[in-house]
């Protein structure tokens, strides 16, 4: 039998068996495995949308936007201004345009900060644009794709051809407006004095991941701040990242990135703005249910002053689309004010850099309550010399004289202790269904639910084995029984975390793990 199949694509016929069963037929569609031009009937090929569309569009409901996004946008943004006696000659109830409230994107008013702001919030270029007449009906926010079109019958595949029809469009460059992170705030200093503490005993450089959370930032109209309460350091293949240099001058570090230098390298905005990509921004004014990024980049290195300062962007997009666009402009202002149009190659990166504010609080409230001296060792610096997270480490933690009296809740308050306990196997005992219990106790600071997990009996055992001399290896949840007996090394803990690529593997899993 032959039947035809006609979709989007066009008709095709397809020679079918009596044998055949419907899978079989499916499969003959999918490989388009056509025969002879002949009559028979007709199938008409729909495809099918993902739940939540409607037409082309997601459809608003299934969007499940952050909660801080959700709370901005039941915020009206307007600026409230107080009624001007010399100005203002109306009743105490009455608004005139010298007492108005100002939109939260007003011109004047973000110019009168000090610095002024350059970048709009995230929230506040959304309801720049939905301000017009139609209120934002047709709006629908994309995220750039300059994906070359498959299968274009006229010439072979990219990138042995190419034609005007499967290219995408020219690219132009130019400043973004607004921006999806507006400050980046440890919840207190110590985070990054610890995390420095890597680089100043190594002069190795070090990247972290930052785990915290976003809020409501005040200090910019509608604005975000993320907010850090700890740092995560992967096994190192080069983030917020160091780049420090001693320049020989007691204490002080070299002075590299500038805008006479460069404030990320190519590799750099590369790597941030895959990170980016990995994790999009829920957005319901988009077709796809999501737009950007509110990933941020972290860069701790020298200033003017040669001495430390962090450093926070964003990238505008994947930098990898430049590969492949027939044409790339940029727009800049020229010598007579105007703007000037120019072939962008080089690629300009200050076009795709967006900066961010980096600020510790006055009166800080950590997440995690301050432990005191000394600190459980940090993940994945055995490279740099400094000790592993194995039970003994545990054993030294938990024995010291320091931590003697100090409340249990405190001394579990660990980030990095957290993470040891939680990815491990400490002699045999399984604990990562037991620490979410922890965790809420010491973020709600229930000193009677710390009690009563310490004198539980996964920990009680914990603590005899650890205080006693013989302690068994730390094997991780990926561990097999090819590990050697004898000078065996410890697993590495973060095989749970990151299935990152790598020439190296784990001693004790054989799980990949990337180099330092």
């Amino acid at each position: 039998m032959i039947l035809r199949v006609q979709s989007k694509n066009g008709t095709k016929r397809i020679q079918t068996e009596q044998s055949d069963t419907l899978q079989r037929f499916l499969e003959k569609v999918k490989c388009w495995d056509w025969e002879s031009e002949l009559h028979g009937d007709m199938l008409y090929l729909a495809e099918k949308k993902p739940s939540g569309v409607v037409g082309d569009k997601m459809s608003v409901a299934t969007v499940e936007e952050e909660r801080v996004d959700c709370e901005l946008a039941a915020r009206d943004g307007k600026i409230r201004r107080k009624r001007d006696p010399q100005l203002c000659h109306h009743g105490a109830e009455g608004k005139c345009m010298n007492c108005a409230p100002l939109d939260p994107w007003d011109p004047s008013y973000l110019s009168s900060f000090d610095p002024p702001i350059k970048h709009l919030s995230f929230h506040c270029y959304l309801r720049k644009l939905t301000s017009g007449v139609d209120r934002g009906k047709f709006l629908n926010l994309e995220d750039l794709r300059c994906k070359i079109r498959e299968s274009c019958p006229d010439h072979p595949p990219w990138p042995a051809g190419i034609c005007t029809k499967c290219q995408p469009s020219t690219i132009t460059l130019s400043r973004q407006l607004y921006r999806h992170v507006d400050n980046v705030m440890f919840d207190h200093t110590g985070i990054v004095d610890r995390f420095l503490d890597g680089w100043r005993r190594s002069g190795r450089q070090r990247i972290g991941f930052l785990l915290g959370k976003y809020e409501v930032y005040d200090h910019v109209p509608l604005g975000i701040q993320a907010v850090v309460s700890a740092i995560y350091e992967p096994p190192q293949v080069g983030w917020i990242f160091t780049d420090l240099e001693p320049d020989g001058r007691g204490g002080k570090v070299a002075y590299k990135r500038s805008i006479h230098t460069h404030l990320l390298t190519a590799e750099e905005c590369i790597l941030a703005a895959d990170l980016q990509n990995k994790y999009p921004n829920p957005c319901k004014h988009s077709a796809a249910g999501y737009f950007g990024s509110k990933f941020t980049t972290l860069c701790i290195s020298g200033n003017e002053k040669c001495e430390v300062e962090i450093r926070g962007y964003q990238v505008r997009v994947d930098t990898r689309w430049s590969q492949s666009v027939s044409q790339l402009l940029s727009q800049a202002r020229g010598e007579y004010g105007t703007d000037v149009m120019k072939e962008a190659r080089p690629l300009p990166l200050e076009y795709l850099i967006i900066e961010l504010t980096t600020t510790s609080p006055c009166n800080p409230q950590p997440l995690l309550p301050a432990v005191a001296e000394p600190l459980f060792p940090v993940e994945n610096r055995a490279a740099v010399g400094q000790a592993v997270q194995d039970p003994h480490a545990l054993s030294s933690y938990l024995t010291s004289q320091s931590h003697s009296s100090t409340n249990f809740l405190c001394l579990m308050a660990d980030f990095h202790l957290l993470l040891f306990l939680f990815t491990s196997d400490v002699a045999g005992i399984h604990m990562k269904t037991h620490i979410p219990s922890l965790c809420r106790a010491i973020l709600e600071g229930d000193r009677a639910a710390g009690d009563a997990w310490r004198h539980s009996e996964h920990w009680s055992t914990i603590e005899q084995l650890v205080a006693g001399a013989n302690v068994s290896p730390v094997h991780t949840t990926r561990a097999t029984t090819t590990a050697a007996t004898s000078g065996e090394q410890w697993s590495c803990v973060q095989c749970t975390l990151l299935n990152a690529p790598g020439s190296a593997a784990c001693d004790a899993c054989q799980f990949p793990r990337v180099s330092s």
